[in-house]
C-alpha cells in the first residue's frame, strides 16, 4: 500500500512527526495511515537522508528512457545549429539526414528542446496561413524556369558609406537563387547588363514576376512597360506584376529576402566588393546546402536544371499577323496615324506596334501579344 495522491507529501510529514515522539511502532503507525511497513521504513529512510524536503512528492518518470537521443546525435544537432545559427530544428534536421542517412534522429519537437536547453533556439507560435482571394495566382508551378523572381532588396549603405542594391532573382519551382548583384543603384541599364550574364548562365525563363517599381515596371507607360519590361517582351518573357504595395503576392521571395538580410548585411561590409563576396558565400550555401522545409528538406540545387532556352545572339524581331495595322514608334515615343502624331510610349521607341480595330473607330493596341491600351479615333489618344 502506498500513500494516498491527494496530499502524500502531508501525510508523509504527518507519519514522521508522529514518528519522531517515539510513542508508536513503525507497524503501528503504517496500521494507522494505511501504508505497508516497507513504505513506513522507506519514508523514515528518506527523512533520515534529506529533511522534510525529501518528504516532496518524487517524478516516476524513469531515469533512463530507452529512446532517449543519443548524446553524439545531440552533440551533431548542437554542432550545426552553431555553424548556421539561423536554421530552426527542422532544416538542422533535414541537413543531417542529407548528410549521415544512416543515423537515426529524433523527431523535430525533439531536436527543438535539445536546442532549447542549450538556450540556442526558443519557442515560438505557429501562424496559421491565411488565404488572400485578390491574391494573383498564377497556377501550378511544375518545371524549373516556369515563373523566376526578380526584386531589390531593400537599399543600404555599405560601411564606406556609398549605397548598395542588391538585385536578385529567384527559381520559383527549386527555389534555386540566380542572381543576387549588388548594384550602386536600380537602373536600367545596370539591371539589364545583370540580367543577361544570368540568362546566358541559367537560360531565359518563361515568365518573370516583379512588384510594380522601377526599373521592372513603369507606373507612366501604356501597360506598364519600361525599358526593361520592352526588352524582356521582345525575349518572349511573360511578366507578372503584383498587387501595389502588397509584397505578401511574392511571399516566397520576400522570405528569402529576409534570410539575405539576416546572413550577409548585418553589419553591411566594407564596401561594394566585399559585400559581393558575401552575396556569392550565401548563394552557394542557400542553393547547395541548406535545406529547404518547402522542398521536404532538399536543397535547390538538387532540383534545379536550366532553361531549355538560350539566351539569343540577337533579339527576336516582333512580328504581326496581316489584318494587323503595324505602325513604329518614333523617337518621341508617338506613332503616326491618319497624318496625325498619337502618344503612345517612349519606352517603345524604335519598336513596331500593333492595332486591331475591334469596333467601328476603336483600336486594341498591342505589342506582340501583349495588350497595352484602346485607341479611339474620335478621342485621338491611347488609353492605358
Amino acid at each position: 500500500m502506498s500513500w494516498k495522491e491527494e496530499d502524500a507529501t502531508g501525510e508523509r510529514a504527518a507519519f514522521i512527526k508522529a514518528y519522531l515522539t517515539k510513542r508508536y511502532r513503525v507497524a503501528d503507525l503504517c496500521a494507522v495511515f494505511g501504508v505497508s511497513v516497507k513504505t513506513g521504513h522507506k519514508t523514515i529512510n528518506r527523512f533520515r537522508q534529506g529533511g522534510l524536503p525529501a518528504l516532496a512528492n518524487r517524478s516516476r518518470a524513469s531515469h533512463t528512457h530507452p529512446n532517449a537521443t543519443p548524446e553524439e546525435v545531440a552533440r551533431l544537432i548542437i554542432e550545426v545549429r552553431h555553424d548556421h545559427p539561423r536554421w530552426g530544428p527542422l532544416k538542422v534536421l533535414q541537413y543531417l539526414e542529407a548528410k549521415y542517412p544512416d543515423v537515426k534522429l529524433p523527431a523535430t519537437s525533439t531536436a527543438g528542446d535539445i536546442l532549447a536547453r542549450e538556450g540556442l533556439v526558443s519557442k515560438r507560435r505557429r501562424r496559421r496561413p491565411s488565404i488572400d482571394p485578390l491574391k494573383p495566382q498564377i497556377g501550378p508551378i511544375t518545371y524549373p524556369h516556369q515563373v523566376n523572381n526578380i526584386d531589390f532588396k531593400g537599399q543600404f549603405r555599405t560601411r564606406d558609406g556609398r549605397w548598395c542594391y542588391p538585385l536578385t532573382m529567384t527559381d520559383t519551382f527549386s527555389r534555386s537563387l540566380l542572381l543576387c548583384k549588388a548594384l550602386h543603384g536600380p537602373t536600367f541599364a545596370d539591371t539589364k547588363a545583370a540580367l543577361e550574364r544570368c540568362f546566358r548562365e541559367h537560360g531565359v525563363p518563361a515568365a518573370m514576376r516583379s512588384d510594380n517599381g522601377e526599373p521592372f515596371i513603369s507606373s507612366r507607360s501604356l501597360g506598364g512597360l519600361s525599358r526593361l519590361g520592352v526588352w524582356l517582351v521582345k525575349l518572349g518573357v511573360h511578366r507578372h506584376r503584383s498587387r501595389l504595395a502588397s509584397p505578401q503576392d511574392n511571399a516566397v521571395h520576400e522570405r528569402m529576402h529576409r534570410t539575405l538580410k539576416e546572413e550577409t548585411t548585418l553589419p553591411p561590409a566594407r564596401n561594394l566588393r566585399e559585400q559581393q563576396k558575401r552575396f556569392d558565400s550565401f548563394t552557394r550555401e542557400y542553393n547547395e546546402v541548406r535545406p529547404h522545409q518547402s522542398l521536404d528538406g532538399k536543397t535547390p540545387s538538387s532540383l534545379y536544371a536550366p532553361s531549355p532556352r538560350p539566351f539569343p545572339e540577337r533579339l527576336p524581331t516582333i512580328e504581326y499577323e496581316r489584318h494587323v495595322q503595324v505602325r513604329s514608334v518614333r523617337t518621341d515615343g508617338t506613332i503616326k496615324w491618319k497624318g496625325e502624331h498619337v502618344y503612345v510610349s517612349q519606352a517603345l521607341s524604335g519598336n513596331p506596334v500593333g492595332l486591331v480595330e475591334t469596333d467601328v473607330g476603336i483600336w486594341t493596341v498591342m505589342f506582340a501579344s501583349v495588350i497595352i491600351g484602346i485607341f479611339d479615333e474620335s478621342e485621338g489618344h491611347i488609353v492605358g
